[in-house]
């Protein structure tokens, strides 16, 4: 998990990268990329639990005011809501909602860049060697892009992270539908037993 942990890292801060340079060129906004398709969601099907995994990292940035616990408590909240049960710790076969927030500022520009990614990991086995057990990314999106001091609290809300986890609540209930919930018994006497 370590070796997974600083190869993302370096992702993060190659996307954080190009998200300085479109500040910098004035390419402000936004980018999303994801891994969002049907082989991606078949990947969820039959999930009835997970971890939620936080990491943060705000560079020099103190107006943010955002923690890792709370980034957990509104993850894990937004799926509790969307009725995706949430584990406190993983057991086996392991599946991890790995949320991971990078925030720095600009050089020298008014502006911070930022990577969101979102990724559903799972223990998996190789076909060659079905007694080798692996954690592995199988699905996720992220968002990358810059803002203003003024806007850092989106971040954590329907254009940051939030946003992320309902395209990842979206994907799984794609896959794992909810069961109709039948009305409950009517204690009123029958329209049969009004008649007679």
């Amino acid at each position: 998990m370590a070796v997974y942990t600083q190869i993302t890292t370096i992702i993060s801060h190659v996307f954080i990268g190009l998200a300085v340079l479109w500040g910098v060129i004035g390419l402000s906004g936004m980018r999303s990329w994801a891994h969002d398709n049907d082989y991606n969601r078949a990947t969820l099907q039959g999930l009835e639990s997970m971890e939620v995994l936080v990491h943060l990292q705000t560079e020099g940035v103190q107006q943010l005011r955002l923690t890792k616990d709370q980034l957990q408590t509104d993850v894990e909240l937004q799926l509790r809501q969307a009725g995706i049960r949430v584990l406190q710790t993983s057991i086996f076969p392991r599946v991890i909602l790995y949320v991971k927030v990078f925030v720095i500022p600009v050089y020298k520009v008014p502006l911070y860049a930022f990577s969101i990614s979102i990724e559903v990991m799972q223990d998996v086995q190789l076909q060659r060697d079905l007694s080798t057990g692996l954690l592995a990314s199988t699905w996720d999106t992220r968002l990358t892009g810059s803002v203003g001091a003024d806007n850092l609290h989106t971040l954590r809300g329907n254009e940051g992270v939030r946003m992320l986890v309902d395209k990842f609540i979206n994907a799984y209930l794609s896959v794992n539908p909810r069961p109709v919930s039948r009305p409950p018994p009517s204690s009123a006497p029958s329209r049969r037993n009004l008649v007679r």
